[in-house]
């Protein structure tokens, strides 16, 4: 990458509009391996973001972990994660989140 920053442009999982992620050159060393983790995600562009920029300084994403995972939509832009609990409806009307480990 040139200059000081790299960055790519994803697609927002929340609110489906498009976001610039940057990364400081200083901030990685190339020829490493990393894990990435999110809070939430929903189709998972922010993942798929971070490992692309991630890989233009040839570090491997060995893992991606997400605290909080929508079941929709079912297809992700990410193939494999780890969440810890899946949201699987809001009732605003009721004020009912319904959530699950599995």
């Amino acid at each position: 990458p040139d200059g000081d920053w790299s960055s790519d442009v994803c697609s927002s999982d929340l609110y489906d509009r498009i976001q610039k992620m940057s990364i400081s050159k200083r901030a990685v060393s190339p020829n490493k391996r990393a894990i990435i983790i999110d809070d939430f995600m929903r189709g998972g562009g922010s993942l798929k973001g971070v490992s692309e920029i991630l890989s233009e300084f040839d570090i491997e994403v060995v893992g991606a972990g997400v605290a909080i995972t929508s079941r929709e939509p079912i297809k992700k832009k990410i193939a494999s994660y780890l969440p810890v609990i899946y949201l699987d409806s809001i009732d605003e009307d009721a004020n009912l989140i319904k959530a699950s480990f599995e």
